[in-house]
C-alpha cells in the first residue's frame, strides 16, 4: 500500500519565567478558574487585593475567562513582589 508519513519536529522553548513564577502562576489560574462565574475581586480575595488586580491593568468586574495568557503572568508577578515585601 501507498503510505504518506510526515516528520514533527518539536523544539522546545526556553522558560522565562522561575520556578517560584511557574507555581503562583497555576496557582492564580487553578484558583480563578476553581470559581469561574465570579469575578477575579471574588475569586483571588485570598491571593491579590482590588488595587493588585488594577495595577495588573485588569478590570475588577473581569471574569477568569474573559483574561489571556499575559494577564495571569502579570498577575503571577505582582503576588510575587508583594510576598517578596
Amino acid at each position: 500500500p501507498k503510505v504518506m508519513s510526515s516528520l514533527v519536529r518539536l523544539t522546545p522553548i526556553p522558560e522565562k519565567h522561575s520556578a517560584a513564577h511557574q507555581q503562583a502562576f497555576s496557582q492564580i489560574v487553578a484558583q480563578a478558574f476553581n470559581q469561574r462565574r465570579k469575578t477575579l475581586r471574588n475569586s483571588l480575595k485570598t491571593w491579590l487585593t482590588t488595587q493588585h488586580v488594577q495595577q495588573a491593568e485588569i478590570a475588577p468586574p473581569a471574569r477568569a475567562e474573559n483574561l489571556d495568557v499575559a494577564d495571569y503572568h502579570r498577575l503571577a508577578e505582582i503576588y510575587l513582589a508583594t510576598c517578596s515585601d
